[in-house]
């Protein structure tokens, strides 16, 4: 039934996500809950849903520099004002799709590593703010060799 709600809630218009009531499922792994999540709907990270009651702040749009390395690339990542946002978001594609990376604001660089032998085809960088407001994204320019 947890599965089923997480997917009738994903094609809600409007929903951002789920609060779960009971903690009871999960430390007691009823049906092997825990297991059948990691892998389906929570197998990716996630941003915590926006809370735009709290403020209205935006983060810009992050300068990125990208540097071949010999498993993969290196990527850069600032702000115009030099602070640092609560959270970046990296996303990277492969041929076999989308991969999302969340790091901590305070990182400044990141390693793309390739993805089933292959540099990633595009690699789009964010900002998020303590609220969950993720700000516009650069497409990052990839570099091809090291």
């Amino acid at each position: 039934e947890i599965l089923r709600q997480v997917e009738v809630t994903r094609t809600t218009p409007g929903a951002t996500g789920n609060v779960h009531f009971s903690m009871k499922a999960f430390t007691h792994d009823f049906g092997g809950i825990n297991g059948k999540l990691k892998a389906g709907p929570y197998a990716e990270p996630a941003l915590v849903p926006e809370s735009p009651w709290l403020g209205k702040d935006t983060p810009q749009k992050p300068a990125v520099n990208a540097t071949g390395t010999p498993d993969g690339i290196q990527l850069r990542m600032k702000l115009a004002t030099d602070q640092s946002p609560w959270q970046w978001v990296v996303r990277t594609q492969h041929a076999n799709g989308w991969k999302t990376t969340i790091l901590p604001g305070e990182t400044e660089e990141y390693h793309c590593k390739m993805g089933d032998g292959t540099l990633p085809i595009s690699v789009v960088v964010s900002a998020v703010t303590r609220l969950g407001r993720e700000g516009p994204a650069t497409n990052v320019t990839l570099p091809r060799g090291p």
